[in-house]
C-alpha cells in the first residue's frame, strides 16, 4: 500500500482495459470515417463553387460590355463628309501655294546670281582694264577666266576681294588688296600677258615669231605645237579656254 508524507493511504484508480478490435471491426470503422469525410469534403467543394459562381456574377455586373455607339444621323454624316472634302481643299491650296513659293525662291536666287555675276564682270572689267601707267593686258578676256574664281564680294568690307586657298589676299598695308592692285601684281608676274613688255633677247625671238603663229592657229593639232607661253595666250584668246583644255598632250 502506498502512502503519502502525512500518512494517507494514495487511492490508485484502476487501470483502464486496452481496447481491441478485430481486423473486422477496424475495416468497419474505416468505411464509417471514409464515408464521413467524402460527405464533408463533397459539401466543401459545393461552398466553394456556389462562392465562386457569385464572384463571377458580381464581376459581371460591375464590368458591363460598353454599349454599342449610336449610329449616325445622314446630317451627321454628310457633315463629316463635307468636312474631308473641304480639309482635302485646303490642303490642295496649301501645298499649290508653297510649289509656288519654291518657284519664286528658285527665280529670285537665279536673279540674284545672274546679277552678281553681272557686278562682278564689271568690277573686272574696271580694275583690270585701267591699271597704273598705261599697262594693258592682251586680251581681258583670258584674263578673266584665269581669275574669275578667285574673286568674290566680301559683305563684312562691301568690296570685292581675292581669296587664295579660302583666305583674303593682303596687300602690303595688311588690308583686303582691291582688284587693280591684284591685277598690277597679276600682270607684274606675267609679263607675256601684258601688251608691249617682251623685250630684246629671247623674249623679242618669241615677239617676232608672232606673227607668223598668229595666221597658223589653225594648224595647231595637239598642245606640244605651242612652243611659248605668249603662243598659248593667243591660241586661248582665239578659241577660248575650254578648246585649250581638249587638246591632247602630244
Amino acid at each position: 500500500m502506498a502512502v503519502d508524507k502525512d500518512g494517507n493511504e494514495i487511492v490508485v484508480p484502476p487501470t483502464p482495459p486496452k481496447v481491441e478490435f478485430t481486423a473486422e471491426q477496424q475495416e468497419h470503422i474505416n468505411n464509417l470515417f471514409n464515408q464521413r469525410f467524402g460527405k464533408i469534403q463533397s459539401k466543401h467543394e459545393q461552398e466553394i463553387k456556389g462562392l465562386s459562381d457569385s464572384i463571377e456574377l458580381l464581376k459581371a455586373k460591375q464590368t458591363p460590355e460598353p454599349p454599342a455607339p449610336p449610329a449616325k444621323s445622314a446630317t451627321e454624316e454628310e457633315n463629316a463628309r463635307q468636312m474631308k472634302a473641304f480639309l482635302d481643299q485646303e490642303k490642295a491650296v496649301t501645298k499649290g501655294v508653297q510649289s509656288l513659293l519654291d518657284a519664286e525662291r528658285a527665280d529670285k536666287a537665279k536673279v540674284i546670281a545672274e546679277n552678281k555675276k553681272i557686278l562682278k564682270d564689271q568690277a573686272i572689267n574696271e580694275a583690270a582694264g585701267t591699271l597704273p601707267n598705261g599697262v594693258e593686258f592682251y586680251e581681258l578676256k583670258t584674263v578673266k577666266k584665269l581669275v574669275e574664281d578667285d574673286i568674290e564680294f566680301d559683305g563684312d568690307t562691301n568690296q570685292w576681294v581675292v581669296k587664295e586657298n579660302g583666305n583674303i589676299k593682303l596687300n602690303s598695308g595688311m588690308t583686303p588688296m582691291t582688284l587693280t592692285e591684284y591685277f598690277s601684281q597679276f600682270a607684274a608676274a606675267r609679263p607675256y600677258l601684258v601688251k608691249g613688255a617682251v623685250k630684246s633677247g629671247s623674249g623679242s625671238a618669241e615677239s617676232g615669231r608672232a606673227g607668223s603663229f598668229q595666221t597658223n592657229l589653225g594648224t595647231v593639232k595637239t598642245k606640244a605645237d605651242v612652243k611659248t607661253t605668249k603662243e598659248k595666250v593667243e591660241y586661248i584668246t582665239k578659241f577660248g579656254y575650254a578648246a585649250w583644255e581638249k587638246l591632247p598632250t602630244k
